[in-house]
């Protein structure tokens, strides 16, 4: 009943929007959407970052602008990293993307127009990318890029609160590129088929235009919360994770593939914002067994003192996409270049 209720309201809001009942406001530089049509981790954050770093290999100057996802700030904001509770104020995603692309302006708002507004007044930045915004339609945007996760089951495609969906499947064909995400961390064939087959089944019946890619996700290295440094892999093969994610078992998944023995997995909720206490439990049980925290959680878990962080991760990753049969990364290039013209 809840399902039905929230479906017809998300589908009457669409409506609004599509009939031009609801404002929808333009910026004067392509917008680039990246979002999904569930809650939960499908890899938006990787995403942004993949973006950032082709568009400026493409000599465009990237901005972003996001929700920040918990942060506890007014109006419209700069991320700033010399803010002492940056991760309070902003949100884990935005400070992550901010200590890697300090010199890409990061705002945020509730509302995207009003983050965008406040960029482009501070900064010359040429295109912007929107996090998290498909369901976001008071923002006009050139180019919607949609994530699925591979690594979640089909009986997920419900509409809240019975499954994960925001809205209804439907929503596709607002999407221009579709991207079937964290490939590589799915190891039974036989049920990554059944679910490309699924999601693609869909695709065609509600976005038959969009380009489709595959996204996988590529370690870079591990970095020691004690020491900064950056390895190529650990010494320990046997390790214990620790996140704070909306999908936990993708984080485990990966870290299989990667040839790891994961031999427990403290999970908390997402965007968990941790304590000492926490910490104490989880070294206590530990044993003494190397610990790999996610990026987003890092920047988090940094701010704690009286942690000696010895022998604890952080695994950096990239998003890397993949021609699909319905969809190459030589059209996606051309798409992001048709943007600029």
């Amino acid at each position: 009943m809840l399902s039905t209720v929230f479906g017809a309201l998300t589908k009457f809001r669409n409506k609004l929007y599509s009939s031009e009942i609801l404002k929808v406001e333009h910026l004067p530089v392509p917008v680039i959407g990246v979002g999904n049509l569930t809650v939960g981790g499908t890899g938006k954050t990787p995403m942004v970052d993949y973006l950032i770093s082709k568009l400026i290999k493409m000599s465009y100057e990237p901005g972003v602008v996001s929700r920040g996802y918990r942060g506890k700030y007014v109006g419209s904001v700069e991320v700033l990293l010399e803010d002492p509770d940056s991760v309070q104020a902003f949100g884990d995603e935005p400070v992550m993307l901010k200590e890697k692309w300090p010199k890409v302006p990061i705002f945020l708002s509730k509302k995207r127009y009003e983050a965008g507004l406040a960029l482009l007044n501070n900064y010359s930045s040429n295109v912007l990318i929107a996090d998290d915004a498909f369901q976001h339609r008071s923002l006009y945007r050139d180019l919607n890029i949609v994530l699925f996760d591979l690594t979640v089951p089909v009986s997920d495609y419900k509409i809240l609160p019975s499954g994960k969906l925001r809205e209804n499947i439907s929503g596709l064909s607002r999407a221009d590129v579709v991207v079937l995400n964290k490939r590589n961390m799915m190891f039974d064939e036989e049920l990554l088929q059944s679910r490309v087959d699924w999601i693609e089944a869909r695709i065609n019946k509600f976005a038959p235009k969009a380009i489709v890619l595959f996204g996988d996700f590529v370690i870079d290295g591990y970095r020691s919360l004690k020491t900064g440094e950056l390895v190529s892999n650990l010494a320990d093969q046997n390790i214990g994770l620790v996140s704070g994610l909306g999908n936990p078992h993708g984080f485990e998944q990966l870290m299989v593939g990667a040839g790891f023995n994961v031999e427990k997995h403290w999970s908390f909720k997402d965007h968990h914002n941790f304590t000492l206490e926490d910490l104490r439990d989880v070294f206590r049980s530990a044993e003494g067994r190397s610990l790999v925290v996610t990026s987003k959680d890092a920047v988090k878990l940094k701010k704690l003192d009286g942690i000696e962080w010895d022998n604890v991760w952080s695994v950096e990753i990239t998003s890397e996409l993949k021609d699909f049969k319905t969809g190459t990364l030589k059209e996606f290039d051309e798409t992001l270049s048709r943007l600029f013209r």
